[in-house]
């Protein structure tokens, strides 16, 4: 027996939970840090040297990469790269969260990784311009 739906049907109440005619799966979510676009080169993946693998932006939660290389989803991975205006590598950890091809580079893919612990000095490194794409 279904439970009682209290004479709605599943379209009315998806719109009465998310605003009239507005689609569930396409909503937005609020971010919780800002994203700082930026093109740093990933120097180690796992304590492995890699090449053609790019940071395309980061915040203190994570990062979006690119490269040719997909990482599957739930991994978790280990980043060295070196931010600007450092001498010493980081190293950042967490898990990767989702994968997709890029359309516009064949053979390539963006991945979004979500760190272990939030890295807030890379919040305040954003917030000064310090990790601008360039």
């Amino acid at each position: 027996m279904r439970p009682p739906t209290g004479g709605m049907t599943r379209r009315r109440r998806r719109e009465g939970a998310r605003g009239k005619g507005e689609d569930m799966a396409r909503a937005r979510v609020p971010r919780r840090v800002q994203r700082y676009p930026t093109r740093l080169t990933v120097k180690e993946l796992n304590g492995k040297p890699v090449m053609d693998l790019l940071v395309v932006d980061l915040s203190a939660m994570g990062a979006r990469l690119e490269g040719p290389t997909p990482l599957a989803a739930r991994k978790a991975v280990d980043l060295t790269l070196r931010l600007p205006g450092s001498d010493v590598d980081t190293r950042l950890s967490g898990q990767v969260m989702w994968l997709r091809p890029l359309v516009e580079r064949p053979g390539f893919f963006q991945m979004g990784i979500q760190f272990f612990a939030a890295v807030w000095d890379l919040d305040r490194l954003g917030r000064e311009g310090k990790l601008a794409a360039g």
